[in-house]
């Protein structure tokens, strides 16, 4: 009967879809008593020095279930101790193959903490492994914070599902609504840069993106659709949330020195309106440095047409 299936064909573990098929077949093939007989010969531990420290661990009241809890627990804090310890000269080599062989267990709450701290070891993960994390929501916010940036970056669907809520959200926090949205604010203006340190919203995109130039490409090229898809004949409150999100999320990454701003032709220009606002006031050496900023994109602006809405950006 079940000693002569073959589960593990391969070196194929039974888990997942493998370990799902396996339990199936042998239920439908088997007797009750025997299908459970034969799932646990194949799924135990096969070393034959365990046998007898299983039998005594029985005799003082320990079940086998409760003593593979332990060993499951004990040999996974060795494996992560393992894994931190990585050669670093063939630290990538190394955890590719680590990878290869513990990603299957990813979707098992007990070890999943393996695959993931090979996966925070690698500056580049292969595709294939990054499409499955996308499709995987539970895994996915289990992810930390590296390995989402490197999800997010291949899969700019799941990354807008994140960001375009947050965009939303800042629009409607109360110091948006004050100090960025009403024009007339001047003369009580509040200093932009506490406003961008307090914003959870600026905070959480800021954290999405760390030092990533595709995915801050990716959402200014989603403020910029928001921003032309919408019907609107007048400067509604929403679109000038979406143009104030624009320039004070340059403006936070200028903040935190953060080099993405030096990408971003527009930091100048966001820069110089920014020192004008702080100062209420637009003098002239602050018109000057707008006209150098603009200058270039003068011809282009006459070359481009009139509509009100064909900005890059």
């Amino acid at each position: 009967g079940g000693a002569n299936s073959s589960p593990d064909e391969g070196g194929i573990a039974l888990v997942g879809g493998v370990g799902s098929d396996f339990v199936s077949r042998a239920l439908s093939t088997f007797a009750p008593q025997e299908a459970v007989h034969d799932i646990q010969q194949k799924t135990r531990v096969t070393d034959e020095r365990c046998e007898p420290v299983f039998g005594l661990l029985r005799q003082v009241g320990r079940s086998r279930a409760e003593v593979n809890r332990s060993l499951l627990a004990s040999l996974t804090q060795l494996l992560l101790r393992r894994v931190k310890q990585l050669d670093p000269s063939r630290q990538e080599e190394a955890a590719l193959d680590l990878l290869e062989k513990s990603f299957i267990y990813i979707r098992i709450p007990e070890v999943r903490c393996i695959p993931i701290a090979v996966l925070e070891h690698l500056r580049a993960i292969p595709n294939n492994f990054l499409k499955q994390l996308s499709a995987d929501p539970i895994v996915f916010e289990t992810l930390p914070a590296s390995v989402k940036r490197q999800v997010w970056e291949l899969d700019k669907s799941l990354l807008q599902q994140r960001v375009s809520p947050l965009v939303a959200e800042y629009g409607g926090e109360a110091e948006s609504a004050e100090a960025l949205l009403d024009l007339g604010v001047c003369g009580k203006y509040k200093l932009r840069q506490q406003h961008r340190a307090r914003s959870q919203a600026l905070k959480q995109v800021s954290a999405i993106l760390d030092r990533s130039t595709k995915i801050y490409k990716y959402v200014v090229n989603l403020v910029l659709t928001l921003y032309r898809e919408s019907e609107r004949s007048y400067l509604s409150r929403e679109e000038l949330s979406l143009c104030a999100f624009r320039s004070q999320l340059l403006m936070q990454l200028h903040d935190a020195q953060n080099e993405l701003r030096q990408q971003d032709p527009c930091h100048r220009l966001a820069w110089v309106l920014d020192q004008a606002l702080r100062d209420g006031e637009c003098g002239d050496r602050r018109v000057n440095e707008l006209v150098q900023v603009m200058r270039p994109y003068d011809k282009q602006q006459h070359q481009g047409g009139r509509g009100r809405k064909r900005g890059r950006g």
